[in-house]
């Protein structure tokens, strides 16, 4: 299956499009559908985050808490354990809401399925 070039992980794609429905951006995609590998149809098919994007309150979704610690320089922890988590969340119709939270201080590796400092 094709799929255009990016550096972006299965994780990040996860994210980007959950923080898209929460945000309340249009969900515009630049692959061509009949080629997506499986797991990218996953993430773009996901009930919930549609529903999510689609919720007819018709808020849109802002950080309410960004933490960092440690010292980060071009992406690698120089100095301690480095974190850097970021929570998102939207008002939905009836009352309820929806949160993404993030960790943007370590680096995933795909292949191993694990978080790296």
């Amino acid at each position: 299956a094709h799929m255009p070039e990016t550096n972006i992980t299965k994780r990040e794609s996860a994210t980007h499009f959950s923080l898209w429905s929460v945000l309340a951006a249009p969900l515009i995609l630049g692959l061509d559908l009949t080629s997506a590998p499986p797991w990218a149809l996953s993430i773009i098919s996901n009930p919930e985050v549609i529903s999510i994007a689609q919720d007819s309150l018709g808020a849109q979704g802002k950080c309410v808490s960004e933490i960092e610690t440690g010292a980060m320089v071009g992406g690698v922890c120089t100095v301690g354990t480095c974190s850097h988590t970021q929570s998102f969340l939207r008002e939905l119709e009836g009352g309820a809401f929806a949160a993404v939270l993030t960790n943007r201080g370590h680096r995933y590796d795909q292949e191993s399925d694990q978080f790296r400092p």
